[in-house]
């Protein structure tokens, strides 16, 4: 059934690709552009020689591309009615409205070595577009061939194209299928690489003359493509057929395009899902960290709530214990200022003039004793204690004593309140600027006003302290809470995050679905092909319209049927034999050529004989490599050697790559273990 499926597609794929004469992807000559192209001003987009027509692409359908930037979109100037898979990329050109040209590609090629490169693949498939597109009528065109070369720098261009010029509605049409080459060179002359693509394309015959003014193409008969793989850059002294008859079906190219365009559009589908549910995941999360970090406020502002009668009464303490040092600042300052200003306010204290019969040194003890004060003056007595009995000083002592009280300014006195000024005592000497000031005490009353702000800032601190332990208590409380929480919400998100992963790797059903069908496309590619090459076999021969593939098409389904029948009756004696017989050369052989399709042998290796690798492959059923043995794993680690170790790595990285290998489909335990051999001498030697 799954055959059969195929080859309806392919049929499908060959009706909807029937393309007319003058059309490519179902865009025709003269068609309106207005209905599909999108317009803009953009000068680049006007041909260099003729502003008035203008070029578009469309690379909707170029299963290779890939965006150069995060915001750089792919073009999409036009649709494709008719979309040929066989083609990467469509060009239209628009004059007036209207298309004068329609143009399409088929890279083939890009950069391969010059001895892989496939000698006929472009000549053959152009030689099929043509029949299908031209079919019998070819003979009534007017027909031409071309060849076009070009030197520049290391790189030679080649061009060979065919030529057909026929008439739609009265008009001329240009219609040409074009192989085009270029061999690049590296500096040394030492590596060559190939790119190729084939090109068609439908025009006017008055717009194919004006470019042709600008071309370099000339009459010619024949081209073979050997001469690009036999190309070298002194010329070609040897010249060898290296065409080893490999056919290059239509179909096969067109099928595996359809496969892999449907699984970029199935790819960029579960992107666009996976967007989808990242973004509806994402703004869940948000939400719910959102609604932590409202817990958080919460539990912030319930915390600060729960503190603010320990900072009131933090703030009281820091005013009483601010209070309580300003007064003790406030004392020293006073008692500086009272030291230096001492002689000054207490002038009326000291006695009026000197005593001239004794020296300057003479002194006597005086005590201030306060008797009394009013709102103008503050009264003292003076009382004179003997310094010495020493006639001198009892002489001077006699002398002061006629001075017994004296008073001073009341509002100086004011300054000083934090001293004890009811006694002060000083010595008097018979010099009237030198005496001996004792210094006063901190008064009572300052005292008691300390010990008062000092006592109070240790009541605050006690009910700090008790209300910081109840104040630990309920914080722990709080947190806890909000832990808890906030736990079940962070188990949400991680819960998410999880289910997002899973369904990345666990699509929907429908998804599912054809995500598998995609893998069992990919495992049966090499059947599916082998079936639609029995649908075009006949290409080697003759090529065909639309009315031979239904009765192909018939024929393949009676075919397949009858080849089911005789698979249903091998008995197990005969599956046995097909289980114990090794594998055939040619099955060997075919195995090891679909690895080398994907060895790119390592540049600047010299020609030696020591170039044969040997690995042993244990193989899954489904052609997946298990393990994988290199047999000369100790000549990879010998010194001197590493010229072989590189080649061992690159088989090793080209059977990784092309796994999993298309192997017969039944017989396993005839081909799940084998030993393949690869000589990249036969490589190098093209």
């Amino acid at each position: 059934m799954k055959i059969n499926k195929v080859l309806i597609l392919i049929f499908f794929l060959f009706i909807n690709n029937s393309i007319k004469a003058s059309e490519l992807g179902g865009i025709k000559i003269l068609q309106s552009a207005d209905n599909f192209i999108k317009h803009d001003e953009n000068n680049k987009r006007n041909r260099n020689y003729d502003e008035n027509v203008k070029i578009y692409i469309n690379n909707s359908f170029n299963l290779s591309y890939e965006k150069k930037s995060i915001t750089e979109k792919k073009y999409k100037d036009f649709p494709i009615p008719k979309p040929d898979y066989f083609y990467d990329k469509y060009f239209t050109h628009e004059k007036d409205n209207y298309l004068i040209k329609i143009y399409s590609v088929r890279s083939l090629a890009n950069k391969k070595p010059q001895s892989s490169f496939k000698v006929g693949e472009c000549e053959s498939l152009r030689k099929q577009l043509i029949f299908e597109k031209l079919g019998l009528l070819i003979k009534d065109y007017n027909q031409s061939n071309q060849f076009s070369r070009m030197a520049k720098n290391n790189e030679f261009y080649f061009k060979d194209r065919k030529i057909f010029k026929y008439k739609i509605d009265n008009k001329d049409i240009i219609h040409y299928f074009t192989c085009g080459y270029k061999i690049e060179y590296t500096d040394d002359d030492e590596n060559h690489f190939v790119s190729n693509a084939l090109y068609e394309a439908t025009t006017l015959n008055n717009e194919f003359i004006k470019e042709e003014r600008f071309s370099s193409y000339k009459n010619t008969d024949f081209f073979n493509s050997n001469f690009i793989k036999n190309f070298k850059i002194w010329g070609n002294l040897n010249e060898i057929n290296y065409d080893n008859g490999e056919s290059f079906l239509l179909n096969d190219y067109r099928l595996k395009s359809f496969i892999k365009h449907n699984e970029i559009n199935l790819l960029k589908e579960f992107e666009l899902e996976e967007a989808k549910q990242k973004k509806i995941k994402d703004e869940k999360i948000t939400k719910l960290k959102k609604k932590i970090a409202n817990k958080k406020k919460i539990l912030f502002e319930q915390i600060t709530f729960l503190k603010k009668p320990i900072n009131e009464l933090n703030k009281k303490k820091d005013r009483e214990l601010k209070e309580a040092t300003n007064l003790l600042i406030r004392f020293e300052d006073q008692e500086n200022s009272f030291k230096s200003n001492f002689r000054r306010i207490y002038d009326a204290c000291f006695p009026s003039s000197i005593s001239h019969f004794v020296s300057s040194g003479e002194s006597a003890d005086a005590k201030l004793t306060l008797i009394g004060n009013d709102s103008v003056f503050v009264k003292y007595s003076i009382n004179y204690v003997p310094f010495s009995d020493n006639d001198k000083y009892l002489f001077y002592l006699d002398f002061v004593k006629v001075k017994t009280d004296c008073q001073i300014l009341f509002k100086e006195s004011n300054k000083f309140d934090t001293l004890d000024l009811n006694n002060i005592n000083f010595r008097l000497f018979n010099n009237y600027e030198n005496f001996n000031l004792e210094t006063p005490k901190i008064n009572s009353k300052t005292i008691s006003k300390l010990d008062q702000l000092i006592e109070e800032a240790e009541k605050l601190n006690k009910k700090i302290e008790q209300n910081n332990k109840i104040l630990s208590l309920e914080t722990k409380e709080l947190k806890r809470i909000f832990n808890f929480e906030t736990d079940k919400i962070e188990k949400q998100i991680s819960e998410l995050d999880k289910n997002y992963i899973s369904k990345k790797i666990s699509l929907p059903k429908k998804d599912l679905k054809k995500i598998e069908t995609k893998k069992e496309t990919k495992q049966n590619s090499e059947k599916v092909l082998t079936e639609v090459k029995k649908v075009s076999e006949f290409e080697k021969k003759v090529l065909f319209d639309s009315s031979d593939i239904v009765a192909l098409v018939d024929k393949s389904k009676v075919e397949s049927a009858e080849t089911n029948k005789k698979l249903d009756k091998i008995t197990q004696d005969q599956d046995k034999n097909i289980k114990n017989t090794k594998l055939t050369l040619s099955e060997k052989d075919a195995l090891t050529s679909q690895i080398s399709g994907c060895w790119s042998v390592p540049l600047g290796l010299p020609l030696s004989n020591d170039m044969l690798v040997r690995i042993k492959l244990d193989l899954n059923p489904d052609g997946s490599i298990e393990k994988m043995e290199m047999l000369d794993h100790i000549k990879m680690n010998t010194p001197g050697k590493e010229v072989f170790r590189t080649l061992a790595d690159s088989v090793r990285r080209a059977i990784t790559l092309c796994q999993p290998l298309r192997v017969p489909s039944t017989g396993y335990e005839r081909w799940k273990n084998m030993i393949l051999n690869f000589d990249a001498r036969e490589m190098l030697a093209g």
